[in-house]
């Protein structure tokens, strides 16, 4: 079965997080025409954490503060945690929550009982990350 094109209103990290995984997910049974909307979400929870977390990034370089844009300042001189970490916070914590309806943390994976789901092809799926 061939993966649809993703959504053209998904940020171009989730486009690439749909690209990255969606096939594989086809081709295990893990996603189905079905599932537009859930894998959409998880892949703009994705763009949105990986975005925030990049911005974040390029915050510390031009510091050269690793601690840059973790916290900001109010206008009394609070500290609180910047907007931007907030957004990857919760981004990262949507994502984990759709990556488990896709099987995609291990202990999802391992109550998956579909023969496509149980390591096609005998490559491990885990190869790729370690």
């Amino acid at each position: 079965s061939k993966l649809p094109p993703p959504p053209t209103w998904l940020r171009p990290e989730a486009k690439a997080e749909w690209k990255r995984l969606g096939k594989s997910l086809l081709d295990l049974g893990l996603l189905s025409g079905i599932d537009r909307a859930a894998f959409a979400a998880y892949c703009q929870a994705v763009g949105t954490w990986e975005a925030a977390e990049k911005a974040l990034a390029k915050m510390a370089k031009d510091e050269a503060d690793p601690m840059a844009g973790l916290y900001a300042k109010t206008s009394n001189g609070n500290l609180v945690h910047h907007p931007l970490g907030v957004i990857a916070s919760k981004a990262r914590a949507e994502a984990v929550k759709f990556a488990a309806e896709f099987g995609l943390t291990p202990s999802s994976r391992s109550r998956i009982d579909t023969d496509a789901a149980k390591n096609k092809g005998g490559a491990d799926p885990s190869a790729e990350f370690f």
